[in-house]
């Protein structure tokens, strides 16, 4: 039997426009597949992926977090912003359309 084909995205908030770049082009070949792994920055992309956001959505969900870090730094300040667009990128019924699309590794601090 072979597994159905997964995607994984890393972590790391300077990969996200590699990563919608990457969720771009498998979408215009029609080869997104049915799962999406990600950790930080690639499960930011990930929920929107499998949520159905548009790439150029996405992108500029980026281009608001930048915009943000600049006026008022990053480290440790990213959260409120990052839910911020998160709430009014991700659909109402993002937890639906996850639902066995989504994984994310997530690690106790």
């Amino acid at each position: 039997m072979i597994a159905a084909p997964i995607l994984s995205l890393s972590g790391s908030g300077w990969l996200l426009p590699f990563h919608i770049g990457v969720v771009d082009a498998l979408r215009a070949r029609s080869l997104m597949p049915p799962r999406i792994l990600g950790a930080s920055g690639g499960a930011l992309v990930a929920a929107g992926a499998v949520c159905g956001v548009e790439s150029e959505t996405l992108m500029e969900g980026v281009r608001e977090a930048a915009r943000w870090t600049q006026r008022h730094g990053a480290v440790g300040k990213c959260g409120a912003p990052t839910r911020g667009i998160l709430d009014t990128t991700l659909p109402p019924d993002a937890h639906e359309r996850a639902e066995g699309a989504l994984e994310v590794a997530v690690t106790r601090a």
